[in-house]
């Protein structure tokens, strides 16, 4: 094999992947990784298929800070993809089972499809929608992990919740947790993420408060998308006080601070500041569903 260009290694570290699972990409293998996020880590997947590199999340929790990680996330797919030479770049979001956010993909002019579970969750197919939503309908075949100290748990009664926070807490890495989840109580991916009440991520509210670093975005002419962050000095009457407010632009796989025009305070509501993700992703959509761009 061709031996990689350091561009190439370097947007594929930036992306998330550690040096072992950029071998394995490298060797045309689907690699899921752990997604560095603002938050807690989430869970994502590359794969190159002839001339279309695939690049997807499958889990994510960031209450307050999702849309900045899908829009650097994309910005960094798109740096692999002029990386590798590949002529057509399939973004896509995984095993969503938040209704409103299926729905909102769905009038988007999504297309269902099939693809499969990749083994380190747990194996087995899932229904796609095209180029996103992955929906598991099949157990499949989990892989030879110990999980026998959380099986004992099972039998004593709890709950697949409080199994997934033991295990957490014992360090696993979430996509150990899934396929924890799924081998200990047979769970179907798709019934795996309901159980740990990844359902309600997206419709989460951040929690506003004086002190809190408040994050919002701001979508401008020329596709160009910004990011407002500020810190929440008072709030009275539903208004929330802001101090050192700083502006943020979208500049390919990052954000970038901006020269802030006016000054550095004001107010906001703070129900806009609380706004969950999946309403946040219905401004931001024009600029996440637009043909993923390939410069060569």
């Amino acid at each position: 094999m061709e031996q990689p260009s350091g561009p190439l290694v370097r947007s594929l570290r930036d992306l998330g992947l550690d040096p072992s699972q950029v071998e394995t990409f490298l060797r045309g293998e689907a690699v899921v990784y752990q997604l560095p996020t603002q938050g807690e880590a989430g869970i994502a997947m590359i794969q190159l298929a002839g001339i279309r590199l695939r690049s997807g999340i499958i889990e994510i929790n960031d209450v307050g800070g999702g849309v900045k990680d899908f829009l650097v996330f994309r910005g960094r797919s798109e740096v692999v993809a002029r990386a590798l030479g590949a002529s057509e770049l399939e973004l896509f979001g995984g095993a969503v089972i938040n209704q409103k956010l299926e729905s909102l993909l769905l009038r988007r002019g999504f297309q269902r499809g099939e693809d499969t579970v990749p083994e380190d969750l747990g194996g087995g197919t899932m229904e796609i929608l095209i180029p996103g939503l992955l929906t598991d309908r099949t157990r499949g075949i989990i892989g030879m992990d110990d999980f026998s100290e959380y099986e004992k748990m099972r039998d004593s009664g709890s709950s697949p919740k409080q199994v997934h926070e033991a295990g957490k807490a014992d360090g696993l890495d979430p996509i150990t947790l899934i396929r924890l989840l799924r081998k200990v109580f047979n769970l179907t991916y798709i019934d795996a993420k309901k159980a740990i009440g990844a359902a309600e991520w997206f419709d989460a509210r951040p929690l506003i408060r004086v002190g809190s670093t408040a994050q919002w975005e701001v979508f401008g002419p020329e596709e160009n998308t910004f990011l407002m962050e500020a810190i929440v000095a008072s709030i009275e009457g539903g208004m929330a006080r802001l101090e050192r407010i700083k502006k943020y632009r979208l500049d390919g796989d990052k954000f970038v601070e901006v020269l802030l025009e006016g000054p550095d305070h004001g107010e906001i509501a703070v129900s806009d500041l609380e706004r969950p993700l999946v309403e946040r992703l219905e401004a931001a959509f024009r600029v996440l569903n637009e043909p993923a761009r390939i410069q060569h």
